[in-house]
């Protein structure tokens, strides 16, 4: 099991999904245009944004310090 992966922390996961899904829908004052994740690896680097219908996009850019620069 991977442990620094959201899938190992389904509570806390759920938890900040919601919280993002209500600013992102207008629930929590004026909805931003885009709601991101920035967040680093040693590894990799990827940009991924959520499948919405309605709200501000959500989305997670990871940056690796290995990388020139980030995808995208």
């Amino acid at each position: 099991m991977d442990l620094e992966h959201w899938g190992a922390f389904q509570n806390s996961f759920r938890e900040v999904a919601a919280m993002v899904s209500e600013v992102a829908d207008g629930k929590r004052g004026p909805a931003p245009e885009t709601v991101t994740f920035l967040s680093g690896d040693v590894h990799y680097s990827y940009v991924s944004e959520v499948q919405r219908t309605s709200g501000s996009r959500i989305m997670q850019a990871v940056c690796s310090p290995s990388e020139t620069r980030c995808p995208g």
